[in-house]
């Protein structure tokens, strides 16, 4: 679930725990109130669906990395340019 919270923070430029002192604490939040979500209709069908399959709670359902790696959002930024470079 870790990596899919941290798209999302990634993603929307913030964290939602700043004032959180340990990962236990987080976790505790988490537990209590859920992972943070993405914005709606704010990010692509694909980066929706890749942070979904991150952030199922069940680890024997959640998808592994090898799943993750061929999912269709990261094969489809594998052919985008940094937008800095010509």
């Amino acid at each position: 679930m870790s990596f899919g919270i941290l798209a999302i923070e990634l993603a929307q430029g913030e964290t939602g725990n700043f004032d959180v002192d340990s990962p236990e604490a987080m976790a505790e939040r988490y537990k209590k109130n859920g992972p943070p979500k993405l914005e709606p209709k704010k990010w692509s069908a694909s980066f929706e669906d890749f942070v979904s399959k991150c952030l199922i709670v069940d680890p024997s359902k959640r998808w592994s990395a090898k799943q993750l790696l061929v999912h269709e959002f990261l094969i489809g930024a594998q052919n985008l340019q940094p937008k800095f470079i010509e």
